[in-house]
């Protein structure tokens, strides 16, 4: 992989976005070094100007991203989120879902998504997906501005790249805390609402809590709770706590 630039030539502006009830994004405070790193080293790496790192659900919908250095209101625009660019991880074909460049995506219509970036002063994209267990749970998009060259004519390692920021992303917590998920569904038979009331006793909720956050009745939450017990093989709350704790729940 060829670098340009010096990697630490400047100290870029990231913040970072939640999604909250489907309405557009809120800017919060970043506070992973990872992934910062991870932005921070792609967009010098491969000369972009711009890039967003995202979390990719099971549904395959983008729940949160964080971004640096994208023009003002960029990510306010509906196209991005929605699912609707061609580069959106539920549109893109197998054969290019690990790497993907907006110049050959022709599988679907994107006027409207080019017309976007190009608002936004965006020329080129590319997007890295990143998988775990077989299924995609991240991704990155870099962008370029209308006058630099094309991503896919450079001639960067965009797999070895992709591979590795694979591999570095696997010690993160989100990802820790979803293999956790997967064994106790797989090893210990949690439905996906256990797995939820499970998270909400982490997190110090009382039965009245677990009531209003699932809108359940209490008779209903007490039996979750029985089930987990029995399922873990635990006799109290606190038990049930430590022990997912003890998988990296999170």
């Amino acid at each position: 992989m060829r670098l340009v630039g010096e990697l630490n030539c400047r100290v870029p502006l990231v913040l970072a976005y939640e999604f909250r009830d489907g309405n557009r994004p809120q800017i919060t405070n970043v506070n992973d070094a990872l992934i910062e790193g991870l932005l921070s080293y792609s967009t010098n790496a491969c000369a972009a100007f711009a890039g967003v790192f995202y979390w990719i659900e099971e549904t395959l919908e983008i729940q949160s991203l964080v971004s640096v250095n994208l023009p003002d209101g960029f990510l306010a625009a509906d196209n991005y989120y929605r699912g609707t660019d061609p580069l959106h991880i539920a549109n893109i074909p197998p054969e290019h879902a690990r790497v993907a460049f907006l110049e050959q995506a022709d599988w679907c219509e994107n006027q409207d998504y080019v017309a976007m970036l190009k608002a936004g002063g965006v020329g080129d994209e590319v997007e890295l997906i990143f998988s775990d267990g077989g299924m995609p749970v991240a991704g990155l998009a870099l962008f370029r501005p209308e006058s630099s060259i094309p991503f896919r004519a450079e001639r960067y390692g965009w797999e070895p790249m992709r591979a590795y920021f694979e591999t570095t992303l696997r010690s993160h917590r989100q990802l820790r805390s979803r293999a956790a998920e997967r064994r106790l569904t797989e090893q210990f038979g949690l439905s996906r609402r256990e797995r939820q009331v499970l998270r909400l006793l982490i997190g110090g909720s009382t039965n009245a809590d677990i009531c209003d956050a699932l809108g359940v009745s209490l008779a209903t939450s007490k039996t979750h709770l029985v089930n987990i017990f029995n399922k873990l093989g635990v006799d109290s709350r606190a038990a049930a706590v430590s022990f997912a704790l003890n998988l990296q729940l999170q």
